[in-house]
């Protein structure tokens, strides 16, 4: 399986990565500002998007991925455990897909 794993975080995406590779996945780790450009060059079986201090950003590369008609899978990784972002996503799923 290829997998893009997204995050301005560097750390949590190694230890991440290092498991899924454990589990013969191939797997790419990119910034935000950088994930963009990846998706543009290649095919990846899913995408992994984990959202942090630039919400919207990083909900727009999901809507991007949407838009585009790609057939990557995509996971959505957040903090915010607020009812006001889950409806947020709620609402933005069923506008986009």
């Amino acid at each position: 399986m290829k997998l893009l794993l997204v995050e301005q975080e560097h750390q949590p995406l190694v230890e991440l990565s290092s498991f899924l590779k454990k589990e013969d996945c191939q797997v790419t780790v990119s910034t935000l500002t950088k994930a963009t450009e990846k998706i543009k060059n290649a095919e990846f079986d899913c995408v992994l998007i984990s959202i942090g201090t630039q919400t919207e950003k990083e909900l727009q590369l999901v809507e991007q991925l949407n838009t585009e008609n790609r057939t990557d899978g995509v996971i959505i990784i957040s903090d915010d455990n607020s009812p006001e972002f889950m409806v947020h996503c709620l609402i933005w799923e069923q506008m986009t897909f």
